[in-house]
């Protein structure tokens, strides 16, 4: 018996040693290929950049690695990039047929090759892949749809702003990757974000809400203002629901900027939850609402940290001079005393 665990744990050492070689083996090929790889990417970045800027390139004939790294080069521009620069790169892929062959991909049997190549056209800048990204967003599979939300992001394809909207509704492409790609549409996605306004799913209110205030105008107003002054007589059970479509229509109103909206943000000061309170004493920082005041120092002074504290930064904002006398007083909260430190720095 001691002899055979004697085997058993000499086995257990030879096991344990021939993994460690193979993992080691692993690294040091894995290293020899990145640094080939970053070779190649310093090499080609030259040829990438004059691609980009519109010159007249030779290229030679790129074998398999070198050919990937450039295309590799190009998907990063192409992210950062818009206009001519980013035509240009588009029509470097759709030229050696990477393109097409991406778009063949998009319809593999396999999910995962599906979303590699959804993936893959946003970075090549190609407009004629718009239809079958808005069409892998009906995919069966969630990456696949992810993927192809955040390429049709990427190009900025109004054609794909109903069906990011019904997906962002619907919950079908996780909410940062398509408010993401609703948000690459600027103003242009605020028309069907304006939609869900009145969606009964209270997160679904909030997310429209939330990225309104990055996408919308003075003309939504009105109906923020009225999304602030929601019914806090629910159930106990939702509540937090609908305070969070309080606070984002709380933080929309203050990116926005209208002075409209002060009444409504000022109201909110009372609010039973505290991140709305919070949410409004920024927003009224942010318009420089001067009849706010008041209600943000006593916010200011005996309120939870959060919502003190966005009161203090607030007043800092609207009344620097006031807020550093208010602030200096002896027996000044925390918070007041905060507001006059950072008034300090406010620029005159």
């Amino acid at each position: 018996m001691i002899e055979l665990l004697q085997l058993f744990g000499a086995a257990l050492s030879v096991l344990a040693l021939a993994t460690m070689f193979v993992l080691v083996g692993r690294r040091v090929a894995l290293s020899r290929r990145e640094r080939r790889r970053a070779r190649l990417e310093a090499e080609l970045r030259p040829v990438a950049l004059a691609l980009v800027d519109g010159e007249e390139v030779d290229l030679p004939r790129l074998g398999t690695a070198e050919a990937r790294a450039l295309a590799a080069i190009l998907g990063r521009y192409a992210r950062k990039l818009r206009g001519e620069p980013r035509e240009r790169i588009a029509t470097f892929f759709e030229e050696r047929g990477d393109v097409q062959r991406e778009l063949r991909r998009v319809r593999s049997r396999r999910s995962a090759q599906r979303a590699a190549a959804a993936f893959a056209l946003g970075d090549m800048g190609s407009d004629s892949a718009i239809e079958a990204l808005i069409g892998a967003l009906d995919d069966r599979a969630r990456d696949v749809r992810s993927a192809a939300a955040r390429s049709l992001g990427m190009l900025e394809a109004e054609a794909a702003v109903p069906r990011l909207v019904g997906s962002l509704a619907e919950h079908e492409v996780p909410r940062a990757i398509a408010g993401g790609a609703l948000l690459a549409m600027g103003s242009r996605a605020a028309p069907g974000l304006r939609s869900l306004l009145d969606a009964d799913e209270p997160a679904v209110r909030a997310n429209a809400i939330e990225l309104l205030g990055f996408t919308g105008d003075a003309s939504d107003a009105d109906r923020l203002d009225a999304a602030l002054r929601e019914d806090h007589a629910i159930a106990a059970s939702r509540w937090r629901e609908f305070a969070e479509v309080r606070a984002a229509a709380a933080r929309a109103q203050g990116r926005i900027g209208t002075r409209r909206a002060a009444g409504g943000l000022r109201a909110a000061l009372n609010d039973p939850a505290p991140f709305v309170r919070t949410a409004a004493a920024h927003a009224l920082g942010r318009i420089g609402d001067r009849d706010a005041f008041d209600a943000l120092a006593r916010q200011a002074g005996d309120d939870l940290y959060d919502p003190a504290q966005a009161a203090a930064q607030a007043l800092a904002a609207i009344d620097p001079v006031r807020a550093m006398r208010l602030g200096g007083d002896e027996g000044a909260s925390p918070h007041l005393a905060e507001a006059a430190a950072l008034a300090e720095l406010e620029p005159a």
